[in-house]
Order: structure tokens, then C-alpha cells, then sequence
């Protein structure tokens, strides 16, 4: 059961998200599934997964490599958050397209991400990637997503948070 929620509102973002894994009964496990990625005064990347912890490991594996390797593009060099948020789209459709080579059940192995943060120069930004890679950008009138075990936030968020409410009041909410 993983529960992630990131907020994009007028005075900032909000990242929140648990540590529980369960794949079973009696396999629950502890696994970090916020993942900052950033340099000081420049850019600021926050990335939470839920679904297939494995597919979810190898998507942030990919991207790590590349920081390390230097490969380009890579988060840390992309311009633009919506050019990562294609850029981690991409990496996560073709790391469920090789699990699935040849496999009738294709839907246990899916993941899904959120990826907000801020690049010097730009407005803070959210998107929400899907398992097929494409995303949605979070708006005003939709400031909010979850991923993961959803149904007990969401009737909160979807009553109470506006795009101009305070920080701390949204934290609350989350």
C-alpha cells in the first residue's frame, strides 16, 4: 500500500508521501519512495513512485545512471521540468515495455510517478506520469495528485484544498 500526494499551490509545492510496501500478507516492507535530485540555487527535483517497486527501482536506477555516467540528457542538465517530466515518461514506458516482452499480465509491473520541482528561471512545476509515459500538468483548478491507495485522501483534497491556501493549512489537509 503506498500513499503519495504532491501539491502545487500559489505560495509553493508540497511532497508527501509513506514508506510501506506490501506485496502479500505477510511481505510488508519499508522503501523510500520520495527521490530528491537537485544542486543548490539551481534546480530542485522531487520524484515519488507507487506500483511495482521494481519497475519504480529500475526507472530511478536509469535516471541515476545517467547523472553518474554523464549521459545526456539526464534530470540534471534537461532545461525544463516539462522536458524531464517527458524525459522520466519515456524511461518508464520502456521499463515496463521490457518487463512485459512476451508476458500475458502486463499490469502488475506498472508504476506511476510524480515529478514537481523547480529549475532556476521557471515556475515551480507537477506533472503526474502515467505508467504509458505521458503526463498532466497540475493547474489551479486542479492543484493536487495522488498516487498509490488514494481513496481515503482524495474526498479531503477534493473538498477542502484551493490553489490559495496557505502552506501549513494544505500540509494539514494532506
Amino acid at each position: 500500500m503506498t500513499y503519495c500526494v504532491a501539491l502545487s499551490l500559489k505560495e509553493g509545492l508540497i511532497f508527501i508521501s509513506d514508506t510501506r510496501t506490501n506485496a502479500g500478507v505477510d511481505h510488508i516492507s519499508i522503501f523510500r519512495k520520495m527521490h530528491v535530485f537537485g544542486k543548490e540555487n539551481e534546480r530542485f527535483i522531487a520524484l515519488q513512485t507507487s506500483g511495482n517497486l521494481a519497475t519504480s527501482q529500475a526507472v530511478l536506477g536509469h535516471l541515476r545512471n545517467e547523472i553518474t555516467l554523464g549521459k545526456e540528457p539526464n534530470i540534471m542538465t534537461i532545461p525544463t521540468l516539462f522536458e524531464v517530466a517527458e524525459h522520466v515518461g519515456k524511461i518508464l514506458k520502456r521499463v515496463i515495455q521490457q518487463v512485459n516482452d512476451g508476458l500475458s499480465e502486463q499490469s502488475s509491473y506498472s508504476s506511476s510517478i510524480l515529478i514537481g520541482g523547480q529549475i532556476i528561471g521557471g515556475k515551480p512545476k507537477l506533472y503526474n506520469i502515467y505508467p504509458q509515459g505521458n503526463f498532466i500538468q497540475a493547474t489551479t483548478d486542479t492543484p493536487s495528485f495522488q498516487i498509490g491507495e488514494s481513496k481515503y485522501g482524495k474526498p479531503i483534497l477534493d473538498r477542502a484544498l484551493t490553489y490559495d491556501m496557505p502552506l501549513d493549512e494544505a500540509l494539514r489537509c494532506s
